[in-house]
């Protein structure tokens, strides 16, 4: 397959229609003429619209997929995207239009490098186990939302670095595979587990190393034992 991704490949914005396809769930025949050229170009379409041997395995190969759902919430409001992961290959579908969406096929062992760019982690990331709180719910989510740290300096006027730096949560679920992960990312200072206790919630420091852990069991587990048959 021609389309090779890499941490600088901008994503291709598509028919929500034509990312279905992709997966098998429609026919490509209908899918916009853009979208046509589009994959013509990356490989997956002759020029006449029927798919290469490339565009067969990859749709043969995400109709049996698992899904994986992954979410973040910050200022400018909440984010969605999807992984329809097979035996090869992933693919990737976001943005946040109902008509149009963003797509990147990679190998499905690409999995947790996704999962990492998603939470915006870096290979080097290091965080302390120190532990902050309680917060009270509303305090939270308020500078969640709005980046407004008021509530959280009269707290804790000592930590005011942490509560002024934009903050960002972000997940990964995925309910046949028994995954639900969640974690608030603040700039600049790491990312943290969230624990809610009734109307309160507490943040710890998760070290790179757990962390890392966490997104390669969430990887095993979507892959499960598959075996490659290439």
């Amino acid at each position: 397959m021609s389309w090779k991704c890499t941490a600088a490949t901008p994503a291709a914005r598509v028919d929500r229609r034509t990312a279905d396809a992709l997966r098998g769930l429609g026919g490509l025949t209908t899918i916009p003429d853009d979208d046509r050229a589009l994959l013509h170009r990356k490989g997956l379409l002759e020029a006449d619209g029927r798919p290469t041997a490339a565009g067969q395995l990859l749709r043969h190969d995400l109709r049996s997929s698992s899904v994986v759902l992954l979410f973040a919430v910050d200022t400018e409001g909440v984010h969605r995207a999807r992984l329809h992961v097979g035996r090869r290959r992933l693919l990737y579908v976001g943005g946040t239009g109902p008509d149009t969406a963003e797509i990147l096929v990679y190998p499905a062992d690409a999995v947790p490098i996704v999962l990492a760019r998603w939470g915006r982690l870096h290979p080097n990331e290091e965080t302390t186990d120190r532990q902050y709180g309680p917060i009270d719910t509303g305090d939270f989510w308020q500078l969640l939302m709005t980046g407004d740290p008021t509530p959280l300096l009269a707290l804790d006027s000592g930590q005011h670095e942490l509560w002024k730096r934009p903050w960002r949560i972000w997940g990964v679920q995925s309910d046949p595979h028994d995954i639900s992960l969640s974690y608030l990312d603040v700039e600049g200072h790491g990312t943290y587990a969230i624990r809610h206790d009734t109307d309160q919630v507490l943040i710890r420091g998760r070290h790179s190393s757990l962390l890392w852990g966490d997104l390669l069991t969430a990887s095993t587990a979507v892959r499960g034992n598959r075996r490659r048959d290439w």
